[in-house]
């Protein structure tokens, strides 16, 4: 009799380490659809008495996702149960930007002892009637396309819009190996481009190069969200609220060594 009792407790506590080594607590999409262009967050969760957040390997979601940041947090649940333990929720947020339209599988992620659960995420084309009434879109672009080596550079970054924007960022690009000035105006105004109308905001700073050859600009990128009206509410595919990504081009300056010319002491 003892020797049953010893193994079936044996088998209960192997059966209590399987279960809480299988999954995390939730794993779900916040939306799960969305627009190509579109982000979505994917929101890891689990529970744990002792306040640890683990390494979570993303390297799985590169081939149909961009990881476009992740944070990470710890909340304090009241206390449970009559020993009066106290719980903490463990809980990750990855920002993800789809590569493609389709159902795209979102992968099971590891961290300690533990996996997320596989989902899916639906990503739909842009319908053509938001293509032409909720258009934004980034541009950058140089007064002077091939400058001397410290030679003032104009750069002019414009977020263009017809529609109404919030929670929104416009995010400057890395200038490699120059000094930059920022300015702290910005401009507004409207423009007709294509037969519409847009609000531009426009925003700019100086770069002085520092070494001569190719200066690479990373992409302009805003982040913000678009809000559907009552008019996109009628449509089936409509989506509430939007979390947006756009990108301008990048920008590569030819810097130019001092003319042959020149022959003072300071350039």
């Amino acid at each position: 009799m003892f020797k049953r009792s010893r193994h079936l407790l044996c088998c209960l506590v192997l059966l209590l380490q399987l279960s809480s080594t299988c999954g995390a607590d939730a794993t779900y999409l916040q939306p799960d659809s969305v627009y190509l262009g579109d982000i979505t967050q994917l929101v890891v969760e689990y529970d744990s008495g002792i306040p640890s957040l683990y390494s979570l390997d993303t390297s799985a979601l590169q081939a149909d996702f961009e990881v476009i940041d992740k944070e990470s947090r710890i909340f304090r649940l009241a206390a449970t149960g009559d020993a009066n333990e106290v719980v903490h929720r463990m809980q990750w947020r990855l920002h993800l930007l789809p590569r493609r339209i389709g159902s795209l599988s979102v992968p099971a992620l590891s961290f300690s002892d533990k996996s997320t659960s596989p989902l899916t995420l639906e990503v739909a084309p842009v319908p053509p009637s938001l293509q032409a009434s909720r258009q934004v879109f980034v541009e950058m672009k140089a007064d002077n396309q091939a400058p001397y080596l410290g030679q003032q550079t104009q750069i002019t970054m414009q977020l263009y819009r017809n529609t109404a924007l919030t929670d929104g960022r416009l995010f400057e690009p890395q200038t490699g190996d120059a000094r930059v000035h920022r300015q702290l105006q910005e401009k507004s105004y409207r423009v007709s481009r294509n037969g519409h109308s847009f609000e531009v905001l426009e925003r700019g700073f100086a770069l002085f190069p520092r070494n001569a050859g190719e200066l690479h600009l990373t992409p302009v990128n805003y982040r913000g969200s678009i809000e559907a009206s009552s008019a996109d509410s009628k449509t089936e595919s409509a989506i509430p609220v939007r979390n947006i990504l756009r990108r301008s081009k990048p920008l590569s300056l030819q810097v130019r060594n001092p003319p042959a010319e020149f022959s003072g002491r300071f350039w």
